[in-house]
């Protein structure tokens, strides 16, 4: 994982730092998008700061340290399951719901187990198809799936037994989405070319047709030339959603329809990005402040009962954790346990109190055989996992990812 991540270096540094031209729609809904749209509320009364320490390249997380127990789940690989790669996981109802936007361009539904159920796979270019995913979110009262497709830009409503609802037009560029109460929805726009808004905002809240009440953080796509742009900002925790914003290291929960309020506000210190300043600044005057500053970015969180685990781009990619009963933050660069148990710290989503992540199968072939070649009293002295050698024992080169569910104890 730790190999793979430093691959994705350059990927990164280009999703953060990118130019606002509008993606290719084939089709596009052109209405006036802000009949109804009011300037929504935001507050900080309820913040929880979490401070950053100075974060160090060779800095060691151990996860032994933090991990109380963890738990593998095989999913099942047949020629209707298998996945090219994870793009977006979550648990809800006893189901895995995991989305592949690149491979095979589906939705795949498992149950706790592992077990295959069904999967959305529609591409195409009619009624209830797409060419392209974004992402999904579950409205968890209805017990319905909404995925969103950018080519063309719609939202496609499932149940839970793979039934196709209905699709809306969202009309206006979007990066991504969530479903939230009362059948209402939140947009992040990531500062793209919006010329259907009178008001181009980068995150908005609509009513079921998609009509915009409510928006937040204003902005000129004429005058940006870099900003953060990521694929799925929106975590959900007990059947809510929540946004945070890469560059403000800033998670938000929407308290009504129209108030916005800071959740968690990461303290990055002197390397925190300037976005009065720079939102508007050159390109490669942006990217040379990020390295002089050394600029932190925040990406990958997710929230369970007790914690919250997070990635910092800064230093290298960084892995954290903060206690939110005690305040404490543990981050680190190079993950490594002292047992041979945790191969990857990969985590998509959570359940109560538990993160679930999924192992590296770029890692899976070489813990493989390093188990394989340790004897048995080597495999008691290092206290090496059976439940995780029984899982690896059948696991083949191209079979479906192997989940990794851990439960984190206090620090």
């Amino acid at each position: 994982m730790k190999q793979k991540l430093r691959n994705m270096l350059p990927l990164i540094i280009s999703m953060l730092i990118v130019s606002c031209s509008p993606p290719k729609q084939d089709k596009f809904v052109t209405k006036d998008c802000d009949k109804h749209n009011q300037e929504g509320i935001i507050t900080a009364n309820q913040q929880v700061v979490i401070n950053i320490p100075e974060l160090e390249e060779d800095k060691k997380l151990i996860l032994d340290s933090i991990v109380k127990d963890v738990r593998y789940i095989q999913l099942e690989t047949t020629d209707k399951s298998l996945i090219g790669e994870i793009s977006q996981m979550e648990y809800f109802d006893d189901k895995y719901f995991i989305l592949d936007t690149d491979k095979t361009r589906s939705l795949f539904v498992f149950d706790k187990e592992g077990k295959f159920l069904w999967k959305i796979s529609r591409q195409g270019k009619g009624p209830g198809e797409y060419l392209n995913l974004g992402n999904f979110s579950i409205d968890y009262e209805s017990k319905r799936i909404n995925l969103y497709v950018d080519v063309p830009s719609k939202i496609m409503i499932f149940d839970f037994n793979n039934n196709f609802i209905e699709e809306i037009p969202v009309p206006f560029y979007t990066s991504s989405f969530a479903s939230l109460k009362d059948n209402m929805y939140m947009f992040n726009n990531a500062y793209r070319s919006n010329p259907t808004l009178k008001q181009e905002n980068n995150l908005v809240v609509t009513d079921k047709n998609c009509d915009i009440k409510y928006s937040y953080f204003p902005y000129d796509s004429k005058k940006i030339n870099s900003v953060s742009r990521l694929s799925n900002p929106f975590y959900a925790y007990k059947h809510q959603k929540y946004y945070y914003d890469s560059l403000r290291g800033t998670v938000y929960s929407l308290n009504s329809q129209d108030t916005l309020s800071v959740r968690y506000a990461f303290d990055f210190g002197t390397h925190t990005f300037d976005m009065d300043e720079k939102i508007y600044a050159e390109r490669e005057e942006v990217e040379r402040y990020m390295k002089k500053q050394n600029i932190y970015t925040l990406f990958s969180v997710q929230e369970s009962d007790d914690f919250l685990s997070f990635m910092i781009f800064g230093a290298g990619v960084q892995y954290g954790f903060y206690s939110k009963t005690t305040g404490n933050v543990i981050v680190g660069r190079r993950v490594v346990s002292t047992n041979n148990t945790f191969v990857s710290v990969n985590i998509q989503c959570s359940s109560g109190n538990n993160f679930i992540g999924i192992l590296d199968p770029l890692k899976i072939e070489e813990l493989k055989q390093t188990l394989s070649s340790l004897s048995e009293m080597d495999k008691e002295k290092l206290k090496t996992d059976k439940n995780l050698e029984k899982v690896l024992s059948g696991f083949l080169e191209f079979d479906n990812p192997i989940l990794s569910i851990y439960t984190i104890k206090p620090f």
